[in-house]
């Protein structure tokens, strides 16, 4: 932790994830003020899902009085999805009050770069 702040200011504290190891938590600015960023987390365990990281912050109030308290934020991640630059699975539905409609067949697929959609004979 770096000096003690001054009114209306905090300090971040060094953060704990839980489980232990499993991410390298993000570089964090803003000690002595009153923002904070942290930069992007990495490596995240692979068999991980899920972690808890919690920052300690000491604050002071514009009386001087010091308050300690922690922060968490919790960070999962998903296995699943498409292996593709600027692509993503979606799922279309069309509203329609006269008859019922069925989804697009799996494998449309729609391109965020080209602002297409394939896959389909839908008109899409």
């Amino acid at each position: 932790m770096t000096s003690a702040p001054t009114a209306g200011k905090f300090t971040i504290g060094t953060a704990t994830v839980s489980p232990s190891g499993k991410i390298t938590v993000g570089t964090y600015s803003g000690n002595g003020t009153n923002t904070a960023t942290v930069a992007a987390h990495s490596a995240m365990d692979s068999a991980t899902n899920a972690v808890v990281i919690t920052y300690p912050l000491t604050i002071i109030r514009a009386n001087g009085d010091s308050v300690s308290i922690s922060v968490t934020q919790s960070v999962t991640k998903s296995k699943a999805g498409i292996d593709a630059t600027n692509s993503t699975r979606i799922t279309l539905y069309q509203r329609a009050t006269s008859a019922p409609v069925t989804k697009p067949a799996d494998g449309v697929v729609y391109t965020f770069s080209t602002g297409v959609f394939s896959g389909t004979t839908l008109g899409l």
